[in-house]
């Protein structure tokens, strides 16, 4: 399976999802028979994920049942039109303008029956009585297989923002990316999976512009000085070799406030190469290297350093060892051209 092409139309599914709930106002719910409640939402999220997925091979598990008002919100979406007065007329507008097929749509399951095959877990609400009272909630879905996460999406819709984190199992990194770029996609995937923090995307106006920054926040987001003494014609270098290997999104930024980016995972990596070898200052970097503890931190040798050990030649700092050790092996390259 192309865990690539499965995650993004998770997200979709999420972005489609969030746009759906983002702004209903008082929304009509039932109790069920343990006494929690559901909404007709509920059941119109499930809805747009069993008809997203209907082709892959796995297995959908869902917190709403195949219920006789599941069925009956189904076949209400699949008509082409409804009364002016009907009370679901918003909602079946905007089936009909996102244009998913509903004629076939998969079944969903209420528990993980075989942990060998992938289980997409949706919870089209959690926290419904939030959703009801016009506070905070989510949808949420994740994919495992064989009791392993491959990634987790988040939608906190009334906060505008959706969230995500990816997993690459060793065993199934080459299923990222088999369409699309191919190699590029698998290691971007790789690192993307390696950030310590989830990933966060905007929500935007509509569930395709939404969508679209994806592909944005999935680029290895690098740090740069704004310094043109510490950005010479050699970091040019090195980043176009970078993006031959990685999706690539470039940001400048100076001070400390760099190691801050990467504790907090706003950059992936930082690099500073100086035209000159220069005398550090431990003030130059002792906050930020502590602050940014959990990262990856050497000169451009890959000397580590220590917040009061100032590098002896440039900066180079990670979210993760193996993506500081491609960087490393890249400016080595350059440099000996």
């Amino acid at each position: 399976m192309d865990y690539g092409a499965l995650f993004n139309t998770c997200m979709l599914g999420m972005c489609y999802s969030t746009e759906l709930v983002q702004k209903v106002r008082k929304p009509v719910y039932d109790k069920k028979k343990d006494f929690s409640v559901v909404t007709d939402y509920d059941f119109a999220i499930q809805i747009i994920f069993c008809s997203l997925l209907r082709e892959f091979d796995l297995d959908i598990v869902a917190e709403e049942e195949d219920s006789r008002e599941y069925q009956e919100l189904l076949s209400l979406l699949r008509q082409k039109e409804i009364g002016e007065k009907n009370k679901k007329k918003k909602m079946h507008k905007f089936f009909q303008k996102i244009g998913i097929c509903l004629s076939e749509i998969k079944e969903q399951r209420h528990t993980v029956e075989s942990k060998k095959r992938v289980s997409v877990i949706i919870d089209p609400i959690d926290g419904t009585k939030g959703f009801i009272n016009q506070r905070v909630f989510s949808v949420v879905v994740s994919a495992v297989v064989e009791d392993y996460p491959i990634f987790s999406i988040i939608s906190s819709p009334k906060e505008g923002k959706i969230f995500y984190k990816i997993t690459v199992p060793e065993k199934t990194a080459g299923e990222f990316g088999k369409s699309g770029d191919g190699q590029k996609d698998r290691e971007t995937y790789g690192v993307v999976s390696e950030r310590k923090t989830p990933t966060e995307i905007s929500v935007r106006k509509t569930a395709l512009q939404t969508f679209g920054k994806l592909g944005e926040s999935l680029a290895i987001r690098i740090g740069l000085s704004f310094e043109s003494a510490h950005s010479d014609a050699k970091i040019e270098r090195v980043i176009e070799e970078i993006e031959r290997v990685y999706r690539v999104s470039v940001q400048r930024i100076d001070g400390q406030c760099k190691y801050l980016y990467l504790s907090t995972g706003k950059l992936d990596l930082y690099i500073r190469i100086p035209d000159r070898k220069i005398q550090e200052k431990i003030w130059d970097h002792c906050a930020g290297i502590h602050m940014a503890s959990g990262c990856i931190i050497t000169d451009i040798e890959g000397k580590k350093l220590a917040p009061t050990t100032p590098t002896s030649y440039g900066v180079v700092a990670s979210v993760s060892e193996n993506l500081h050790k491609k960087i490393i092996d890249i400016i080595e390259k350059v440099f000996l051209k």
